[in-house]
């Protein structure tokens, strides 16, 4: 696996040798959701733009509980998913508890990002659902 980026908040992209991305949240702080949002709009706007298949991985079980301000910006970024992103994203959380968070605050997305989204508590299922959407 090859490191793209490490931000100072602790935030991690990388990509494997199958171009799927993983990007790593060591928490849930403003400044770590902040540099979330950013590499995440950036690499929409970049795949829509290309007409490129964008498969990622976000994984959250290093966490703590979701925040009012990430949930926010995570109805934000998929609001702002450009209409013809073709995109497969694996959620990758701790435990069910996380899942059923995440689940009541997907309810806020766009139906066109919903359908592209999983949600998990084990990462090897994670990865073969997102490698599975080639």
């Amino acid at each position: 696996m090859k490191t793209i980026l490490t931000k100072p908040s602790g935030i991690k992209l990388y990509q494997d040798n199958d171009g799927i991305y993983f990007l790593i949240f060591p928490h849930l702080t403003r400044t770590a959701v902040d540099d979330a949002y950013e590499i995440l709009h950036n690499l929409d706007l970049e795949y829509a733009q290309n007409g490129e298949h964008i498969r990622m991985v976000y994984d959250l079980r290093q966490s703590s509980w979701l925040t009012p301000y990430a949930i926010s910006k995570m109805i934000q970024v998929g609001k702002e998913t450009p209409q013809n992103l073709h995109q497969t994203l694996a959620i990758l959380l701790k435990d069910f508890v996380a899942v059923r968070m995440i689940e009541g605050s997907m309810k806020l997305l766009p139906q066109r990002i919903i359908k592209d989204v999983q949600i998990f508590t084990n990462e090897t299922k994670a990865v073969e659902w997102v490698r599975s959407t080639e």
